[in-house]
């Protein structure tokens, strides 16, 4: 992957020395040096609650693998309630990139169908991601 982006690329994970990541420093360090960081949702959330990572200055893209999964206690859910839902709604044509906003959604999935019942799911869908365009 790294050898096909010309920008910085960090990978945070849980399992990579848990502890490590529960400092402020480091999570400065990262988000100055790497222009994408990808993460876990657990930790993700975490450092967000923290308040090491500032969703509307610190990320201006978030892409959700596995986004079927955005329900209940999961924590793409949590983080989109606690802490998406309380910025100011993207303009459409941002004019001050220094502006607190929400981040663009990218949500990918191969499984958009919730136990196998197809009409379900997408009522689910519209009404949970209709609020995000906004």
């Amino acid at each position: 992957m790294k050898l096909n982006l010309s920008v910085s690329i960090g990978l945070i994970s849980g399992k990579d020395e848990p502890d490590q990541w529960k400092d402020r420093a480091l999570w400065l360090r990262v988000l100055k040096t790497c222009r994408i960081v990808v993460s876990t949702p657990d930790v993700l959330l975490n450092a967000l609650r923290h308040g090491y990572v500032q969703l509307g200055c610190d990320v201006g893209l978030l892409v959700f693998d596995e986004a079927h999964h955005a329900a209940e206690k999961h924590a793409y859910n949590l983080i989109m309630r606690e802490f998406y839902d309380q910025l100011p709604s993207r303009p459409e044509s941002p004019t001050n990139v220094d502006e607190v906003m929400r981040p663009m959604i990218l949500g990918l999935t191969a499984s958009p169908i919730f136990g196998g019942d197809a009409e379900k799911s997408f009522r689910w869908v519209k009404s949970t991601f209709t609020i995000f365009r906004s």
